[in-house]
């Protein structure tokens, strides 16, 4: 808003008394380089002023709380981080993923919440020890792990290949199924990277493509807008009346329809009856659509003058090519700030709590697998 009235003041004789334009013979009061002009809804300022009053609190309670480091490392069950602080000398997230051998599914979800942080993750057969003060509460005291994992982003990604569906699972086709699924989903997840790369080398070899299109598309906008100088009323009266001739059109194809149901053996009377009802109501819209129109007239054709009037801003400033870029980076920092605060409110929370089965969830395919590799 700002680069634009600067432009506009900085040349305002560039557009000229002569450029008036007239409604009815008369100079518009709202049209021209000197209509009448004043604030409005200035009450509004003052939710504005609230507004950002609550922006700046919710970002001090984000930066105050929050730790990005969270989602770089992630925390356990404890919301502790890893590698930080206490935890080092652990710095990989670890999570208890199982799989339920009552309905044959991985389980996923519930361990998000259940995270460890280890020194290096564990193989499968491990008896992988929990610490902290739910350890044998809500958290039982040890996980025996059944995947194999590797470290990548300070976590680490099961391999569900190396999980044996004829020692952990009541139905080995099933558990088959569930594990060619949960490994293509974590190959896609954990290949986010690569695909993040490649969309990168594509936008760096092709950037005179896109340097091109932004040339093609600042001509086609000066097109454009000559267009509209020149051409807006017609426009408008064309469309209206197109839209009226559709409208109508459209009842008559539908009345064409139904006598051709009509004279069909045996005639399909109920069908025609539908058609019939659908060409009265594209008429009736017709009818609607044209007594709107003729209300609005006057008001659509100083909306014309309107558009008419700011296509000369343009036309005559070339220059104003230039407020769609400023404009742009003027509003940068205010949307890094908004990406700031919210990385920092995603990492802000406190000790998580939660009610999961562990025992019914896991220990079923856990305890089966356990058993057969200790005899």
């Amino acid at each position: 808003t700002v680069s634009v009235l600067y432009w506009l003041v900085e040349h305002a004789n560039a557009m000229g008394e002569k450029d008036q334009p007239l409604v009815d013979g008369k100079a518009h009061p709202r049209l021209g380089i000197n209509a009448k002009r004043g604030c409005t809804d200035c009450p509004v300022l003052v939710l504005y002023v609230i507004a950002w009053a609550a922006l700046f609190f919710v970002a001090n309670l984000a930066f105050t709380n929050g730790q990005p480091s969270r989602l770089v490392r992630g925390t356990d069950y404890q919301a502790d981080t890893c590698g930080v602080g206490d935890f080092a000398d652990r710095p990989y997230l670890w999570y208890p993923f199982g799989f339920n051998s009552k309905t044959g599914d991985f389980v996923i979800k519930d361990a998000l919440s259940m995270g460890l942080c280890v020194s290096q993750c564990p193989t499968t057969g491990t008896l992988l020890p929990v610490y902290g003060d739910q350890a044998g509460k809500t958290m039982p005291t040890f996980w025996f792990v059944l995947f194999d994992s590797q470290p990548k982003y300070h976590r680490c990604f099961p391999n569900f290949g190396t999980f044996d569906c004829q020692q952990g699972a009541d139905n080995a086709t099933q558990c088959n199924s569930a594990l060619a699924n949960a490994n293509s989903t974590w190959a896609r997840f954990s290949n986010v990277n690569t695909v993040m790369e490649e969309s990168f080398n594509e936008v760096k070899e092709a950037w005179w493509i896109l340097l091109a299109a932004v040339g093609i598309v600042i001509v086609l906008s000066f097109l454009w807008l000559f267009i509209l100088r020149r051409l807006v009323k017609p426009m408008v009266v064309l469309t209206a009346i197109l839209v009226l001739a559709a409208l109508i059109g459209l009842g008559v194809l539908f009345w064409y329809i139904k006598g051709k149901k009509e004279n069909l053996e045996p005639p399909q009377t109920e069908s025609a009856n539908y058609y019939k009802y659908a060409a009265i109501a594209a008429w009736v819209v017709s009818f609607i659509y044209l007594c709107v129109m003729i209300f609005l007239w006057k008001d659509l054709m100083t909306a014309c003058d309107i558009i008419e009037e700011a296509t000369k801003v343009p036309l005559a400033i070339p220059t104003m090519v230039l407020v769609p870029p400023l404009s742009l980076v003027a509003v940068m920092p205010f949307a890094i700030f908004g990406i700031v605060v919210s990385v920092y409110i995603q990492a802000s929370g406190d000790k998580i709590e939660f009610n999961v089965p562990f025992s019914d969830v896991f220990n079923s395919s856990a305890a089966r697998v356990f058993a057969n590799q200790t005899g």
